[in-house]
This record gives C-alpha cells, structure tokens and sequence, in this order.
C-alpha cells in the first residue's frame, strides 16, 4: 500500500529541550555530512497526549492493523517518570518565535541549550523504505521558546581549594624592553621593531 504524502500538523506541547541542535547556522553534521537539525523534548504525560493522539492517527492511517512495536516512532518513554521524550528533526533551519509568538530572526535567533522550555511545531509524516525500514517521523518546521537556557559559565558552583587555572598572557612588551636594555645598546624601541617585523 502506498503512503500517503497528506500534512499531518502538529503541536508538540510545553516541554523541556533534552538535545536541540537547532540554531541556522549549528546543523548536526555526526551522521549526516550535510547537516541536519535536530530537537529531542521531554513532555509530561498529560502535556504529550495532544501529540501521541497524531501520531496514533497517522499510524493506524499508514499502517493499518500492525504491530506499532514493529515500525520505527521516534518517542521514547522515561521509565522512572514516564515523561515522553519526542524526537524531532528537519533537513532545514526551524523558525523560531518568541513565548508571545512574534517571529525571531536573524542576528536575534538564541543559541537554545538543554534545559530550555520549548514548544515544537511541525508534520507527522509516515514513510516506507522497505519492509524493515518502516515508521512516522516528526519533521520540525518551527520552535517557540518559552524559557531560554543559553550557553555559558556553569551555575551553582561554590569556590573550593584545589587548581586555579593560570592567567591569561599579559603584554610581552615589558619583558622585550628588559631583556633588550641588558643585552644591547641598541634603542628599546628599535629593538622592539626588529623582533615585530623579523
């Protein structure tokens, strides 16, 4: 039976970003030389009931009668929380919007990290390879960040003893001025010229 090509929209709910490599100009390119763009995002149960009710409709569209633990469905189930962990990813950069839904672009689309608060948008989409290569994916068109975790200096460490990391260069300057006045009669400032333009 051929799989139909119908959009099959969705909203993924306000989870909790767990892997996004998102940002337009930061594609995933481990597996994939030219890159794609990929968000996993955990979900409460309730949060994901209005998702796995898409996907549970285009399965039983595409693959009607089947085992579902026989086709490839890109949702993981945490067992100690049973939160639902989507996993999402598109061939092309995702628009972004904000927490009201204005549009971010350019310069101003943030670096999300893991821990960010996020909603996805995007197409359940069946497919059929072959026999054993069969499933839906969740194609991502567009990410609303809620709550923005960016990357930078860890949080929540306290100052303990142990190694200091050294500082960094200072300006070499003074040490040619002292090294030439003792080795040389020449001008410092001629010296400093030579060691610049050697």
């Amino acid at each position: 039976m051929a799989i139909s090509n119908k959009k099959n929209p969705f909203v993924s709910g306000v989870g909790t970003a767990r892997y996004a490599w998102i940002h337009p100009d930061r594609p995933d390119t481990a597996f994939n030389a030219d890159g794609e763009y990929k968000l996993q995002l955990i979900l409460d149960p309730k949060a994901a009931q209005r998702i796995m009710s898409v996907i549970d409709s285009v399965v039983a569209d595409a693959f009607p009668g089947e085992d579902k633990s026989k086709l490839s469905i890109p949702v993981d189930t945490e067992e100690e929380t049973g939160n639902v962990i989507l996993k999402m990813k598109s061939k092309f950069p995702p628009k972004y919007t904000d927490a009201s839904g204005a549009p971010i672009v350019g310069s101003n689309i943030p670096n999300v990290w893991g821990g960010s608060t996020l909603q996805a948008y995007g197409n359940v989409k069946a497919y059929e390879v072959n026999k054993q290569q069969r499933g839906i994916s969740l194609q991502l068109n567009t990410v609303q960040v809620i709550a923005l975790v960016e990357g930078g200096k860890p949080d929540g460490f306290e100052a303990v003893e142990g190694y200091t990391a050294p500082a960094e260069a200072e300006d070499m300057s003074n040490e040619i001025e002292v090294v030439a006045a003792q080795s040389s009669k020449k001008p410092v400032a001629a010296i400093i010229d030579d060691a610049i333009n050697f």
